[in-house]
Formats: C-alpha cells, sequence, structure tokens
C-alpha cells in the first residue's frame, strides 16, 4: 500500500521537473567521489605492501650475522672475511695499509682490532 501512495503521488505531481543539469552534476560529483574513494583504497594497500616488504627485506638484512650475548647484539665480519673472492682483497687493503702507515705499530693495532690475523703470514710470504 506504501508503494502505491507513492506512485498516486508522483503521477499527480506533474509540476515537479527534473532538471537535467542538476542531475548530471550530482551524478558526476557521485562518481568522482567513488572513483576517489576507490583510489585511496588502492593507495593505502599498495603503502601497507611496501611497508610490509621493507620491513621484512630490512630485518632479515639486519638479522645476518648477529650473534645474542649478555642481551646485546653483536654483528660478526668473519661472514665476509671467509669468501674467497674477498680475501684477496682485504690481503692486498692490509698489505697498503702497512706499506703507507709511517707507524707501524698503528697499522699492527688497527688490524689487530678488526681482528685481521692473516698479516703475520703476509708479512712473512714477502719478505
Amino acid at each position: 500500500m506504501n508503494f502505491e501512495s507513492k506512485l498516486r503521488k508522483t503521477f499527480s505531481n506533474t509540476s515537479e521537473m527534473l532538471d537535467p543539469e542538476q542531475f548530471i552534476n550530482k551524478l558526476t560529483t557521485a562518481r568522482y567521489a567513488q572513483a576517489l574513494k576507490r583510489s585511496q583504497a588502492i593507495s593505502g594497500y599498495l603503502a601497507m605492501v611496501v611497508v610490509l616488504v621493507v620491513g621484512i627485506l630490512g630485518y632479515n638484512e639486519l638479522d645476518q650475522g648477529a650473534i645474542l650475548m649478555e642481551g646485546s647484539y653483536y654483528y660478526s665480519t668473519n661472514i665476509i672475511s671467509d669468501q674467497d673472492e674477498d680475501s684477496e682483497y682485504f690481503d692486498d687493503l692490509a698489505l697498503y695499509i702497512i706499506e703507507q702507515e709511517e707507524d707501524i705499530w698503528m697499522a699492527f693495532s688497527f688490524l689487530d682490532e678488526i681482528e685481521y690475523d692473516k698479516i703475520v703470514n703476509l708479512m712473512e710470504n714477502e719478505s
């Protein structure tokens, strides 16, 4: 019954006409708002994915070589020095440091601090 009364009221009011410009403006505004919501949702999802990927990659990168001792994390450089392709570079770098340093004991103390143990063997091989 409610539907019939609305239908009769609509047909009885012939003086009320729809304004085409107002209808198009409201339709355009509604479509723009819907597109804006959709683009905001897509941007939000993409931002969450980027933050998640960067977080996971950062955690995995920082976790390599971490050693937990007495509640503190320490990072080991032994992973780098054990690789064959880098060992020659480090050997040459150690020799360069020793040859260029004016105070030989400063160079030895530096190499001792970074725990470079192969320097004695390198010096014996050169002489």
